[in-house]
């Protein structure tokens, strides 16, 4: 793996450069204010590092900074499937700050958050300022060193690839028993309804008689109203005379 370039534009006292860098080691020189620090800090600020104070060139609102590996390692590529990025044949970092506070991060042109291109730009390069070790303080870093050392990245990588699929597995089987207690739970609840139809001693075609003894009740009720109606017709009251009075 190695770093193929950086690119700055509206940071510090740059207003626009390309720094090409090639295999093997790489050192800038020049005199006090000449830009070696910019290049760092662009480094920095494409790998997803926080940046004490303003660094956008004066005359400027916004900045932007990308950086370009090539040859990453296997890790990082399958960090990027993970995250649906396409792991091109050169990974390139970018990055955009705004005095506004607005900003915006790339990964081979996707859309990510700080937190994901910092995660990625640790392991693709570290940055070491004076008394800025710190990173080998951190375990992640110690075991990467470790298994570097042993010559066991391949391993990890297919380790990790190991643990992802039976984490997958896990995660279906966890579906399968999911929805086998719900279909054992629909089953018991289809038996409870079936035993309670039982136990009312229902035979086939007793919904088509039940409706037909509705009708006629109410046809009944209908009825009686009408006939109680006639009788008080026919017979009368205090207040008005029958049928048969009005007929003597």
């Amino acid at each position: 793996m190695s770093l193929v370039e950086v690119r700055i534009h509206g940071l510090a006292v740059v207003d626009e450069a390309l720094v090409p860098v090639g295999r093997g080691f790489t050192a800038l020189t020049g005199e006090t204010g000449s830009g070696k620090s910019v290049c760092i800090t662009a480094l920095r600020l494409a790998l997803g590092d926080r940046v004490d104070g303003d660094p956008i060139r004066r005359d400027r609102d916004t900045a932007g900074v990308s950086v370009v590996f090539d040859d990453v390692p296997a890790s990082l590529r399958h960090r990027l499937g993970e995250l649906g990025i396409s792991a091109d044949e050169l990974t390139t970092l970018s990055r955009e700050v705004s005095r506004a506070g607005r900003g915006s991060c790339r990964v081979n042109g996707a859309l990510v958050s700080q937190a994901v291109l910092r995660e990625l730009g640790e392991m693709l390069a570290e940055v070491t300022l004076q008394g800025a070790s710190h990173r080998l303080m951190q375990r992640s870093r110690q075991r990467d060193l470790l298994d570097l050392a042993a010559g066991a990245t391949a391993l990890r990588d297919e380790l990790r690839h190991a643990v992802g699929e039976w984490r997958a597995a896990e995660a279906t089987l966890e579906e399968v028993r999911r929805r086998h207690a719900a279909g054992a739970t629909e089953v018991d609840a289809a038996r409870h309804l079936v035993a309670e139809l039982g136990s009312l001693g229902m035979v086939p075609g007793e919904d088509e008689h039940l409706a037909a003894e509705r009708l006629r009740l109410r046809n009944a009720s209908a009825l009686a109203a009408a006939s109680t109606a006639l009788r008080r017709g026919a017979a009368g009251d205090d207040e008005t005379p029958g049928a048969a009075d009005l007929l003597a």
